[in-house]
């Protein structure tokens, strides 16, 4: 057995919200949890949750903390504006947690690289500031290393369609995951990387029309294009 991780909903703050929001964001957590569970799990990690309910109250027993003896601790969340032009990503650690911004620093270099939405960086969590979180603040007091995600915002328009897309949601468990085993410096991150990657200069060529289908390209993708495709890109790159 490797590591073991704990995953948590993060918290609410859209009490007063639409119930459509609310409930896109409970849809959006639990799907991501699931697929980063089973990837985790069949991977080898031991994998615990806090306690889950459509509220996302904190209700995490200290003792699972203690007896299980995690390694990570990771709050899967999403965030909230009331000016719907405020959109993008961005990454909680405990101020005096080494490992936490660490493991922060990680999950923003993989999520830059994946994510279409901004980056609105990494922010230290600190007591008395509206970035004093329970979810960040209670693990670190047993040291483990812990991060909150706001995986985007529910009140703008762009990121509330990203966060209800199936591949958005499987973008965030696929960073969560290589985050989780560069952390732990699992050297089958590499070349796994880089295949996600690949897949993403696939789409991007399809979409722009540089390609007609990727099928003949994504069971090689760790290997240089062929020379005609390079030229006829470019051919119609100047064309344009």
């Amino acid at each position: 057995m490797k590591h073991t991780i704990v995953l948590d909903l993060g918290y609410s703050n859209l009490d007063n919200c639409n119930l459509s929001y609310k409930t896109e964001e409970f849809e959006f957590k639990t799907a991501v949890l699931n697929i980063l569970t089973s990837r985790l799990s069949n991977d080898g990690y031991n994998v615990i949750f806090t306690n889950i309910n459509d509220s996302f109250e904190l209700q995490l027993n200290n003792n699972v903390l203690v007896s299980d003896k995690a390694d990570l601790y990771i709050s899967i969340d999403t965030g909230y504006s009331s000016n719907a032009q405020v959109r993008g990503h961005w990454v909680f650690y405990w101020h005096d947690s080494s490992k936490g911004k660490l493991l922060a620093q990680i999950w923003n270099k993989h999520a830059t690289h994946v994510f279409e939405h901004p980056s609105k960086g990494i922010r230290a969590s600190r007591p008395g500031e509206w970035t004093d979180f329970s979810h960040i603040r209670r693990p670190n007091k047993h040291n483990i290393p812990t991060i909150l995600i706001k995986h985007g915002y529910l009140t703008n328009k762009a990121d509330y369609e990203l966060l209800r897309s199936l591949q958005f949601q499987n973008q965030c468990a696929e960073v969560l995951f290589f985050t989780i085993k560069e952390y732990f410096k699992d050297k089958s991150v590499e070349q796994d990387w880089r295949v996600a990657i690949g897949e993403k200069a696939l789409n991007y060529l399809v979409n722009e029309g540089l390609i007609t289908s990727k099928d003949k390209f994504s069971e090689t993708l760790l290997e240089p294009l062929p020379a005609w495709v390079i030229w006829e890109m470019f051919r119609r790159l100047t064309d344009r």
